[in-house]
């Protein structure tokens, strides 16, 4: 009207994710963002096609951690989980990162994410890691790397204060193999947290089986909401991280 053109933006026009452009930046080696309608499959959106399997009944299309509307999936800590297969084994640092709302009960061992073989806990695996938002252990959030008996079993172990339950935080940790070190962010600051190097680590981590919300044991099962889970073949920056976490 009068000469004045005004664009109209497509209802059906694809959003445009802050975040998700600032994970792939980074250069994950598998990004699930956990935002299927349904189905069993779980979507690697990190261009690997390291493809994932639901199991149980989750609940896909639950409320999302981040601000450009993207869905998560809830687990109810009873028949819920999700697992893919990956090959870390090139690499002897990795930096997971991930939002959680998490509702499980405190003190009980059950899991955001374990990384190990079919067969065997992660404190017997060569390359393994664990991370328990509720760790028997001091009632903290447990992150842990583990190794054959032959390497003495679990070679290192961390735990900082899990932040409250039953809200959204952004975790990003990195895991270092050769120093047995793991260095807690969350909400974009470094936390304070402890750690003990009991044994001998294996070099690399390893080509294993990543359980999301869950471990080898149904009693681990993780209960509460996940979004937006990546792994780097590398220690992320503080300053990256950040950046993830104001994006």
């Amino acid at each position: 009207v009068g000469g004045l053109f005004v664009a109209q933006t497509p209802a059906n026009a694809a959003t445009v994710s802050a975040y998700k452009t600032a994970v792939l930046a980074d250069a994950p080696s598998a990004y699930y963002r956990l935002d299927e309608a349904s189905g069993t499959s779980m979507v690697d959106a990190s261009g690997h096609s390291h493809t994932g399997l639901y199991s149980g009944n989750v609940g896909h299309s639950a409320q999302g951690a981040v601000a450009d509307g993207d869905m998560a999936t809830k687990f109810s800590g009873s028949a819920a989980s999700a697992t893919a297969a990956l090959d870390l084994s090139a690499t002897n640092v990795i930096t997971t990162e991930f939002w959680l709302n998490w509702t499980g009960t405190v003190g009980d061992d059950r899991l955001a994410a374990e990384f190990t073989d079919s067969s065997h806990p992660f404190w017997a695996t060569d390359g393994s890691f664990y991370l328990s938002p509720d760790s028997a252990w001091d009632q903290a959030f447990e992150v842990s790397m583990g190794a054959t008996a032959a390497r003495d079993g679990r070679f290192s172990g961390g735990k900082f204060t899990r932040p409250s339950g039953g809200a959204w935080h952004h975790y990003a940790i990195v895991l270092d193999r050769r120093a047995g070190t793991v260095p807690p962010y969350v909400d974009g600051v470094l936390q304070p947290f402890s750690y003990r190097v009991t044994g001998n680590s294996a070099t690399n981590f390893g080509n294993l089986t990543l359980d999301l919300m869950s471990g080898l044991s149904s009693t681990h099962l993780g209960q509460g909401t996940l979004d937006e889970f990546a792994i780097y073949p590398r220690a992320l920056s503080q300053a990256q991280i950040t950046n993830h976490y104001i994006a």
